[in-house]
């Protein structure tokens, strides 16, 4: 990805690569039952996700931090599920 003339590319790819860490994060909220550290990560993500151009890893953390009005762990599952798939993706594009 260029950006006004410089490459992104390096810099997407260190993101891309630090996902992984990203799941054993949330996946240790969850275990610890931190509903606050739950709703920072999906707000995050969505900042993040959009910030380095994936729209789908934006779109799950929004639905992670909309889990704030309404937590289900059923639903936080199905959206970690989700988030590791779209990881195992991007890691294979990048």
């Amino acid at each position: 990805m260029i950006v006004n003339g410089v490459d992104l590319t390096p810099v997407i790819k260190i993101y891309v690569a630090g996902l992984d860490k990203k799941i054993t994060e949330i996946k240790n909220y969850i275990e610890k039952n931190d509903k606050e550290a739950i709703i920072n990560f999906g707000h995050k993500l969505k900042g993040s996700g959009k910030s380095y151009g994936f729209a789908e890893l934006s779109d799950i953390g929004k639905k992670i931090q909309d889990l704030r009005d309404n937590f289900a762990l059923e639903k936080l599952n199905e959206y970690v599920n989700d988030f590791e798939n779209i990881v195992n993706k991007l890691q294979k594009e990048n």
